[in-house]
């Protein structure tokens, strides 16, 4: 579960860099 909420957190991270 943890890895899923650190996985979000980083896609968007990447979305809001691509932005």
């Amino acid at each position: 579960m943890m890895n899923m909420s650190r996985f979000v957190v980083e896609t968007l991270l990447l979305m809001e860099s691509s932005l």
